[in-house]
């Protein structure tokens, strides 16, 4: 990291914390990608305003084994990030929360194919996940929805 980066980051970081802890209700876990061009500090920009915690997680079984603090979590890869308009959709979501236990995204890059393909991402804390994949257990047991508004979108040198 330069000394640009350092500065772009403390600066962000105070941003961040100004901004209403009412509004926080996301804990993210960030996971490992593997990917050139991975960040996960990006990833977590991505969702500035809406996070209140976040931890780099190696794999989803260290995830369930955090201490879970809010009504609801989010796993991303860190070289993906949320884009706005998905952003600007979430605190709807949370509002109707009750009436579904998980939020799918689409997700698009050229890793896979510039194809479009939709997975749960967000999760009320009472969900558990698997420990492979992003399915929770249970999956077919409990009520999902579509978040149609935006995408999860890669970053880095694979996707352009």
């Amino acid at each position: 990291m330069n000394i640009e980066e350092i500065k772009e980051r403390i600066k962000a970081d105070k941003e961040y914390e100004k901004e209403s802890e009412d509004k926080k209700v996301l804990t993210l876990f960030i996971l490992n990608s593997g990917r050139p061009g991975a960040n996960a500090f990006k990833t977590q920009l991505s969702l500035r305003g809406l996070v209140k915690n976040f931890y780099v997680c190696a794999n989803n079984h260290e995830i369930m084994q955090r201490q879970i603090n809010t009504p609801w979590y989010m796993v991303l890869y860190d070289n993906e990030v949320l884009d706005e308009q998905a952003k600007e959709a979430l605190p709807t979501f949370f509002e109707l929360g009750k009436s579904f236990d998980f939020i799918s995204f689409y997700k698009r890059g050229k890793i896979v194919g510039n194809k479009f393909h939709i997975c749960p991402r967000v999760f009320q804390k009472h969900v558990k996940l698997s420990d492979e994949g992003l399915l929770p257990i249970n999956f077919e047991s409990l009520n999902g929805t579509p978040c149609l508004n935006g995408f999860v979108k890669e970053f880095g040198e694979n996707v352009g």
